[in-house]
């Protein structure tokens, strides 16, 4: 699991623009400043307006019957309206010009989404290289401290070393197994972020 092949850089980096949550809202982002400069556009082209309507009055103190009174006054009206925007302050163009500004921005901010994101899994990824070799290199520092060890504690059954020899090495086997498994364990650890931004 420490040593096993790390996935290639572009891969997981392909894999995590596709996927990361970020990356998604950004480009939703974007789309919503496209729309958003089509609807500001609008306010160049006219608007055409239908309207309908239906009334019936009443009065009171005439001679006509209710009845009579519907059917004489009921009215019925249709509109239809054309709107050409000939002059409107600049109004339009400066909502033009804001959507166009949110479009940028939306654009930008996808780009420094992605650096981010391409700068982060490099790094993870260079992290996770490193602390493999840095495994590779504990590992065999590892045995030969073990191999050291066995060696002065033969000598100290012999009467060749001293016991501080012995507890020397001993001290120096115990820091080369703690780095042996700090090493692991960050090699496993950036391992599981690559996945993580692979998935």
């Amino acid at each position: 699991q420490v040593l096993r092949p790390i996935p290639q850089l572009e891969s997981i980096y392909s894999q995590a623009v596709a996927h990361r949550s970020e990356i998604r809202s950004a480009e939703l982002e974007i789309e919503n400043a496209r729309h958003g400069l089509g609807i500001a556009r609008s306010g160049y082209y006219p608007t055409l307006s239908l309207s309908a309507g239906t009334g019936v009055g009443f009065r009171t103190g005439s001679d006509y019957t209710f009845a009579e009174q519907m059917k004489n006054s009921w009215s019925n009206t249709a509109g239809l309206s054309l709107n050409v925007p000939i002059l409107q302050g600049r109004q339009t163009r400066s909502n033009v010009e804001k959507a166009q500004l949110r479009q940028s921005m939306a654009q930008l901010s996808r780009e420094s989404a992605l650096k981010d994101l391409r700068r982060t899994i490099e790094t993870t990824w260079l992290n996770a290289r490193n602390a493999q070799q840095q495994f590779i290199a504990a590992r065999a520092e590892q045995q030969a401290a073990q191999a050291g060890y066995e060696l002065t504690q033969e000598q100290f059954r012999v009467g060749r070393a001293t016991a501080t020899d012995l507890l020397n090495q001993h001290t120096q086997l115990l820091s080369a197994q703690q780095r042996t498994l700090q090493a692991k364990y960050m090699a496993v650890y950036y391992a599981g972020l690559l996945q993580h931004y692979a998935q």
